[in-house]
């Protein structure tokens, strides 16, 4: 069980009623408690920055490569494929998701798709 806590003067506090319950329960056992601070997915500015500025550029880039327009939901997704690939599924391969990486990991992204338009 994931217990989702809040620390208050040395103590551990559960912030779901289930967590209560779980620690009620176990009254007087001895648990074993692993401990870390939550991920903290992207930011809302990183994540505007990106639809605002870098998926427009990219798309604009490929449109004129190509001679095909593209929406940015395509250049989301072929950004997706290329810079986080892909898992497979019986269906194919599906790109992972850009919107469950942490703060860092979305900075990283962005400056990998950045630094490749670049050098193009």
């Amino acid at each position: 069980m994931i217990l989702v806590c809040t620390a208050v003067k040395g103590t551990l506090r559960p912030v779901e009623p289930r967590g209560a319950a779980f620690l009620v329960k176990h009254e007087g056992k001895q648990l074993t408690i692993e401990a870390k601070a939550p991920r903290v997915n992207r930011t809302l500015s990183q994540n505007a920055f990106y639809w605002s500025q870098v998926v427009p550029v990219v798309a604009s880039f490929l449109s004129e490569a190509t001679g095909k327009f593209y929406t940015s939901e395509q250049t989301h997704y072929a950004l997706k494929c290329a810079f986080l690939g892909t898992d497979e599924t019986p269906l194919g391969p599906v790109p992972r998701s850009s919107a469950a990486l942490a703060v860092e990991e979305f900075s990283a992204y962005v400056e990998r798709i950045l630094a490749h338009a670049a050098s193009e």
